[in-house]
């Protein structure tokens, strides 16, 4: 009786048992967008990054029955790549983000509520993501807008409010806090992805 107990217990552990989360490969395309929109007691400046010269792939894992998706890899990003049209400006930003420090902005999507519709559609997505900056990493969760085309695309769009002291920053002041930048700055993004099933 012990013997077929054990069995039975046996099969119903495994017949419940969770399936590995099925994983899909995003491409990441090297037509994407990163702007810091900011400003100063006497002016506004943006600075954006506009190519993506690697070649990485997210991964993105979900499991049968469960809406939220879990993403591993990242996008490493030159913070001296950053362009402000104008030098100083650019000269000022890259000294502010420490770059001879930490010449890396890492962005890494950690989930979404629940993956993307390949059906040409647009929505709008709560997603997880960690981004790290002189070499200091916040998890922040944010609004993206998704869609989709023919060719296996999909283009990510999104856009939050941070804080130089977020990241252990002091924002620039130039000719003896005269002109003095504001803490808050704003991160928008457009990331594009080609779908590998």
């Amino acid at each position: 009786m012990r013997t077929l107990t054990f069995i039975l217990t046996i099969f119903c552990l495994l017949a419940f048992k969770t399936p590995a989360p099925r994983g899909v490969k995003w491409v990441v395309l090297n037509n994407i967008l990163v702007r810091v929109s900011g400003s100063t007691n006497v002016n506004k400046f943006s600075c954006e990054i506009k190519n993506y010269p690697n070649r990485d792939t997210l991964i993105c894992y979900q499991n049968n029955g469960s809406e939220i998706v879990r993403l591993s890899g990242r996008l490493e990003m030159a913070v001296f790549d950053f362009d402000c049209l104008d030098k100083m400006m650019t000269h000022d930003l890259r000294e502010t983000l420490k770059a001879s420090q930490h010449p890396s902005l890492r962005i890494a999507l950690l989930s979404l509520q629940k993956y993307p519709a390949v059906n040409g559609s647009t929505e709008q997505l709560c997603g997880n993501v960690a981004i790290e900056l002189a070499g200091v990493t916040k998890e922040m969760s944010l609004y993206l807008t998704t869609t989709s085309d023919d060719q296996k695309m999909i283009h990510m769009t999104g856009s939050k409010n941070i804080r130089f002291s977020d990241f252990g920053l002091v924002p620039p002041r130039k000719f003896g806090g005269m002109i003095r930048a504001k803490d808050d700055l704003l991160v928008s993004f457009q990331f594009n992805f080609k779908v590998i099933d």
